[in-house]
């Protein structure tokens, strides 16, 4: 069947229209090729074409062979398309680097200022700011219930339900010697993914060279974002620093002496660690803010930024082209 142009775009409309309607869902294999060259008219090299950009923007895994497996599956975080196609956007648009940051000031004091608020003091909601008054919610009520079900454990209990303990003579349904079910993997929680945070500080302390210190930064960053549980913000900030990588990198020889440079980010990293952990939304944000914003005006003292094109002096013969 012959293709027209574009014909490809045709199946991407279909597998999205069927991803927002529920049709489809992480996890689920894609139709065949055959089935979806037939379903929407086009040839088989616009279904080939299709799935190939899928993959490449990490919304799909294909596998071949004849398995369970084989054929485009929908992979369940899809996170790494999005960050790649932000990467390509700055890099395509020219953004500036200081438009760069100030986003990325503007994501990282909201990703603090949700983590503190997690770690928050009950009683500390008034004055709080949207992004973590939920959060605080959640956290005040948890404990509460906690405290109240240490001191009275029947009340987590269903009606008939015996306590499990030794010589009640009824075995407790929901425990493991009971149940052959076995227990869901744990979802990382806030507190998990922080202490992560602060397990890739200590690799950063024994980083011998600078190349290593900023991946490492980088993962900071990013896990940071992954425990205030917003895979949108995640996504996005992995895109926003992967399009400066190559002038945070360049910017190296800005700092004279690197290890007293990394030692003074590191005193800065666990000083945010510690406003989080204290619950101090105010501090938390004020101290990340300061920390990307003195660290690129370091970098801007020893270099340049090449100025972006400006479009009011582009040649008339552009106007004609568009």
């Amino acid at each position: 069947m012959p293709d027209t142009p574009r014909a490809w775009r045709t199946v991407l409309d279909k597998i999205e229209a069927d991803l927002v309607s529920g049709s489809l869902h992480p996890g689920d294999r894609l139709p065949g090729e055959r089935q979806l060259a037939a379903e929407l008219g086009v040839g088989r090299s616009s279904v080939r074409e299709a799935i190939r950009v899928l993959d490449a923007m990490g919304l799909v895994q294909t596998n071949v062979g004849s398995g369970p497996q084989a054929g485009a599956i929908i992979v369940a975080r899809p996170d790494g398309g999005m960050s790649m196609l932000m990467r390509l956007q700055v890099a395509a648009t020219g953004f500036a680097v200081d438009d760069i940051v100030s986003s990325r000031v503007l994501l990282e004091t909201a990703v603090v200022a949700s983590l503190a608020s997690r770690f928050a003091p009950p009683g500390s909601l008034i004055g709080l700011p949207i992004i973590g008054a939920r959060a605080a919610h959640d956290h005040y009520f948890g404990q509460v219930i906690a405290q109240a079900t240490r001191q009275e454990p029947a009340l987590l209990r269903l009606p008939g339900e015996a306590d499990g303990t030794e010589g009640s003579g009824t075995a407790n349904p929901r425990s493991p010697e009971s149940d052959p079910t076995p227990a869901p993997t744990p979802t990382p929680t806030p507190e998990t993914l922080l202490a992560d945070a602060e397990r890739i500080l200590d690799r950063m302390d024994a980083a011998t060279d600078a190349a290593t210190f900023l991946s490492l930064d980088t993962r900071f960053h990013l896990r940071l974002a992954e425990a205030a549980g917003n895979q949108v913000i995640s996504a996005t900030m992995s895109g926003l620093r992967g399009a400066v990588e190559s002038y945070v990198t360049e910017g190296i020889p800005a700092f004279p002496d690197w290890p007293a440079t990394a030692a003074r980010l590191q005193r800065e990293h666990r000083d945010v660690i510690a406003s989080i952990r204290a619950g101090d939304q105010p501090l938390a944000t004020r101290l990340i803010r300061r920390h990307i914003e003195d660290y690129f005006s370091d970098i801007s003292l020893h270099r340049s930024e090449p100025p972006l094109p400006d479009p009011a002096a582009a040649p008339a013969t552009s106007q004609t082209n568009r």
